[in-house]
């Protein structure tokens, strides 16, 4: 069972777009060759894990790397991308591997890389009617995400607690509810949106969520019936531009985002909800 250490809501908010480069000095001054370089970086509006993890890279550890962190909360992971890709921030921290690819997949002259994993959302397998997996019914109705990313590491997850069997031969990312070769239990799935997985606890037979969206509809840990990581392919990651990732000032943007001061931070501060990435 998770811990219960403190609630996270997670809310979509409407926030500025605030331009600001990289190593661009303020207020049109001659650049300082000795000065520190400065990284504008941004999550997600009222996210407290991302604006947690910002927060505490900037001041507890981006010093001891010789660099200035300032941060931004921009609406959504479109708006994130978007400011990234235009230049007007110069990371984010907000979304996994498996989304940017699909994001890059439609926007191809976008240079965006994921550069640092951070940590993995907990996720939850949820129900008021039962308390184990291996008392749903036959033909239990199971509500998973309706986007395909996390409505493929839901069946991940489905599958690791033993309640389907995928086709071995398709990358993981991909899975679809077409790629299940053995389903015993003949369960249902009904894809649903982010706001409607919490609310599908009380209807359906079995709901998967991030645990962050079961404590934000007020839910504590009576109504998990599994709860784990993600799988670390769906890792949260600082996100930069490609082209400035290999750069001596961005190596040390990422090494800051890899000391393992910042796992240990969102372990002890977020425990109930992800788990820090270490290497």
């Amino acid at each position: 069972m998770a811990r219960i250490t403190r609630l996270a809501a997670v809310v979509a908010a409407a926030a500025t777009v605030f331009a600001l480069s990289a190593c661009a000095p303020a207020n049109n001054e001659a650049a300082d060759p000795n000065a520190d370089p400065v990284f504008m970086l941004a999550s997600g509006a009222d996210n407290p894990l991302e604006g947690g993890v910002l927060a505490f890279v900037r001041d507890e550890v981006a010093p001891d790397y010789g660099i200035v962190i300032e941060t931004r909360e921009l609406q959504d992971s479109r708006i994130l991308n978007e400011s990234l890709a235009a230049g007007e921030i110069d990371g984010h921290v907000a979304i996994h591997e498996p989304f940017l690819n699909i994001v890059l997949d439609g926007e191809t002259s976008w240079d965006l890389a994921a550069v640092a994993p951070i940590y993995t959302s907990l996720v939850t397998l949820a129900s008021t009617k039962h308390k184990t997996v291996e008392s749903l019914p036959q033909g239990a109705l199971i509500a998973i995400p309706d986007d395909p990313v996390n409505g493929a590491a839901a069946l991940i997850v489905l599958q690791d607690a033993g309640l389907l069997e995928l086709d071995s031969s398709v990358k993981p990312a991909a899975y679809t509810i077409e790629d299940i070769v053995k389903n015993p239990k003949q369960v249902t799935f009904v894809p649903a949106g982010a706001a409607q997985l919490a609310r599908a606890i009380e209807d359906a037979d079995l709901a998967f969520l991030p645990t962050s969206f079961l404590r934000a509809a007020g839910y504590d840990e009576s109504v998990e019936v599994l709860t784990r990581s993600f799988p670390d392919d769906y890792a949260i990651q600082l996100v930069v531009r490609g082209a400035d990732a290999k750069s001596d000032d961005y190596k040390k943007l990422i090494a800051a985002f890899k000391d393992p001061r910042v796992a240990d931070y969102v372990d002890a501060e977020f425990g109930d909800i992800a788990t820090g990435i270490r290497e």
